[in-house]
C-alpha cells in the first residue's frame, strides 16, 4: 500500500482551497496509470508568537512557594541501630506559615502540614506529606547504611515526630525523632535537636 501526503499551506488568513494531483501506474510509463485529483481546503490564520514560558526549576529549591516565616537551624543528629551508632553535625532550613511548612536539607525538600499544640501558639507539630514521609524515611535508612557500612534494604515501616517551638528569645527549635524499620538494617532510630534565629520574609 502506498501512502501520499498532501500539504495545504494557505498564504493568508481566511478560507483557502487548492488541489493536488498524482498518477499511479503499475509500469514505468505514467500514461498507463490512473490519474487522481485531490481537493484540499482549510482556513489560514495569522501566526502568533509563543507566549513566554516560565523558566524550568533548575533545582528542587528554586521554585518553592513563599512562606512568611523562615529559620536556618543547626545542631547535631544521632542515628543508631543494632551494632552501630553515629553522631554528626546537622543543619536544615524550615519555612512555614500557620498551616503549611517546607523543610530544606541540602538538595532535599520535604513538605507537610503544621498544627499548633497548646494555647500558647508557640509550639507546633509537623506532619510530613505522604511523598515527603517516604523520602525522609529513605534518607534516614541511607544515613544508617553509611553509619553501619552496610547497604540498606527497603523501608518496611516508619514513625516520625517533629516538634517546632518558637522561643521567647526569638529563636526557633526543632526536635526530630524518627523510627524506621529497614529490611536489611532492622530498626533505625534518628534523633536531632536544632536551633536557629527566626526570620520574617
Amino acid at each position: 500500500m502506498h501512502r501520499h501526503l498532501h500539504l495545504l499551506s494557505p498564504g493568508a488568513p481566511g478560507a483557502f482551497s487548492d488541489g493536488s494531483s498524482f498518477t499511479v501506474s503499475e509500469t514505468s510509463n505514467q500514461s498507463d496509470g490512473k490519474h487522481f485529483i485531490i481537493a484540499l481546503s482549510g482556513t489560514g490564520v495569522t501566526p502568533t508568537a509563543d507566549e513566554p514560558q516560565e523558566p524550568p526549576c533548575s533545582t528542587p529549591t528554586s521554585c518553592l512557594p513563599d512562606f512568611p516565616n523562615e529559620a536556618e537551624l543547626t545542631g547535631s543528629a544521632r542515628v543508631k541501630g543494632e551494632g552501630f551508632k553515629s553522631t554528626e553535625a546537622f543543619a536544615l532550613g524550615v519555612d512555614f506559615d500557620d498551616a503549611r511548612f517546607v523543610v530544606i536539607e541540602g538538595d532535599e525538600v520535604y513538605f507537610g502540614n503544621l498544627v499548633p499544640k497548646g494555647p500558647s501558639g508557640t509550639k507546633f507539630r509537623l506532619f510530613l506529606d505522604d511523598g515527603s514521609r517516604d523520602a525522609w524515611s529513605a534518607d534516614v535508612a541511607a544515613r544508617a547504611g553509611a553509619a553501619s557500612s552496610r547497604a540498606p534494604g527497603g523501608v518496611l515501616g516508619e514513625s516520625s515526630k517533629l516538634v517546632l517551638k518558637l522561643r521567647k528569645d526569638g529563636r526557633v527549635s526543632l526536635d526530630m525523632k524518627s523510627n524506621v524499620l529497614d529490611s536489611s538494617l532492622g530498626e533505625v532510630v534518628f534523633r536531632a535537636t536544632l536551633t536557629g534565629d527566626l526570620g520574617v520574609q
